[in-house]
């Protein structure tokens, strides 16, 4: 593992702890320096409001110059977010990737996206159509699985 990716994600590790935010954390599995454990509190005011949900993250090779991989390993009824998978539609993890993003960075703006979902990549097509079509049942739904899973 070069140092340099070690120098860096040990700084997100610290920069993250410093800001003393209480909303994301994460830190490096046992299995290797690639994975990490990541958790986001739901949003005060969200269907996802006093929910903790784990986030794998995997770390690609040439991080930071590719994005790394996040998938929720805890259920979660939203628009952008299978089901099952825990796989995240975001564009920021993909085409709209920028090496000066930090993987803070990322838990923070999934967390604000889990509050308010935008842009046009769907997992989640009943989620979809319940948010835009009968949004205070997308509401109970999504509350139902936060306390159930989360």
């Amino acid at each position: 593992m070069p140092s340099a990716y070690i120098r860096r994600m040990n700084k997100e590790m610290s920069d993250l702890k410093k800001s003393g935010s209480a909303d994301v954390w994460f830190y490096p599995t046992e299995e290797s320096l690639l994975n990490y454990e990541g958790f986001i509190i739901g949003p005060e005011g969200s269907p996802f409001e006093r929910g903790m949900f784990n986030v794998n993250i995997t770390i690609p090779n040439d991080y930071p110059f590719k994005p790394p991989k996040l998938v929720f390993t805890t259920k979660i009824f939203h628009p952008s977010i299978d089901f099952n998978t825990g796989f995240i539609s975001m564009d920021i993890l993909y085409d709209q990737w920028s090496p000066a993003i930090t993987v803070p960075n990322i838990l923070k703006l999934i967390r604000d996206f889990m509050a308010c979902p935008i842009g046009d990549l769907f997992q989640n097509m009943e989620a979809k159509c319940l948010y835009h079509f009968d949004y205070p049942r997308y509401l109970e739904v999504a509350k139902y699985y936060t306390q159930e899973y989360a």
